[in-house]
C-alpha cells in the first residue's frame, strides 16, 4: 500500500518561482468503528464490544488526565495543554475574552519513525465529487416533485464529466427493484445537462444517480438525487 500524492501551483510568496507543492491524496478518514474493524480481524479473538470499549475508556483517561493537567505522552500521540494569548503584567490572570486554553500535539515514537516504512507514490490531483444541486422538469419549468414518463428532466450541479466512448458513465434512475441508463439529450457543459425519462417507469419512487469519471482516473464517481414518487 501506498500514499499517493500530487503536486499543486505554489501560490506562496515564498519559494522559487513557478515552484509547485505537494499534497496528500486522502483515501478517506477512520472514525472509532473503523479502527474498531482493523483491531477486530479474524482470529485475533478480540470482540467488536470489547474494543470499542476500551477505545472509549482510553479517551475517557486521556481527558481526564489533561483536565488534571497532565501531558499524555503516548506512542502515537503526545498531547499537552498550553495556554494562548498575551498577559498584560506579571499580575495579570487568565482571562476567558483574552485568552484561551487549548491542546498541542505532536507525534509520539511510533509515527516519528511511520513514514520511513511509507511508500509514496505520485498521482494527479483528486477531482472535485459531483453534486446534484436542483432538478427542474422542463415541461412546468418548475422544481421536479415527481417522476413521469416520457418528461424532460433538467438536472444542474457540478463537475458532471462524461468522457466519450465510456459506457459506464451517464445518467441512472435508480429504483429498489432496478436501475435504467437514460437517454441523454444534452451536456453542453459540467453543471447542466437534461435528460428523457423512459415509457416504463418503475413502480413506487426512484432517484437519479449520475456516474463520471475524470480525466487520468480510472475510477467512477457517483452522485444521487432524493428519491420522486413515479408515475
Amino acid at each position: 500500500m501506498t500514499v499517493k500524492y500530487a503536486l499543486n501551483p505554489n501560490k506562496l510568496k515564498t519559494g522559487f518561482k513557478n515552484s509547485y507543492l505537494a499534497k496528500v491524496q486522502s483515501r478517506g478518514s477512520v472514525d472509532l468503528d473503523g479502527i474498531v474493524d482493523r483491531i477486530c480481524f479474524p482470529g485475533s479473538g478480540i470482540t467488536r464490544s470489547e474494543a470499542k470499549g476500551v477505545l472509549i475508556e482510553l479517551n475517557h483517561a486521556i481527558e481526564n488526565s489533561l483536565k488534571e493537567g497532565f501531558t499524555v505522552n503516548l506512542p502515537f500521540v503526545k498531547i499537552k495543554p498550553s495556554i494562548r494569548g498575551q498577559f498584560l503584567n506579571s499580575s495579570d490572570y487568565f482571562h476567558p475574552q483574552r485568552h484561551q486554553l487549548c491542546f498541542t500535539t505532536s507525534p509520539g515514537k511510533s509515527l516519528k519513525d511511520l513514514p520511513q516504512n511509507i511508500k509514496l507514490q505520485k498521482t494527479h490531483k483528486s477531482p472535485k465529487r459531483p453534486s446534484i444541486r436542483q432538478l427542474i422538469n422542463k415541461h412546468t419549468n418548475e422544481e421536479l416533485k415527481e417522476l413521469k414518463a416520457l418528461r424532460v428532466v433538467e438536472i444542474n450541479g457540478v463537475n458532471f464529466r462524461f468522457p466519450k466512448d465510456d459506457e459506464q458513465v451517464g445518467v441512472y434512475l435508480q429504483s429498489k427493484e432496478e436501475e435504467v441508463k437514460l437517454q441523454m439529450i444534452s451536456n453542453e457543459n459540467a453543471s447542466i445537462l437534461m435528460v428523457l425519462l423512459p415509457e416504463d417507469m418503475p413502480a413506487g419512487e426512484a432517484r437519479f444517480r449520475i456516474v463520471v469519471r475524470y480525466q487520468h482516473h480510472r475510477e467512477v464517481m457517483s452522485c444521487y438525487s432524493l428519491p420522486f414518487p413515479t408515475h
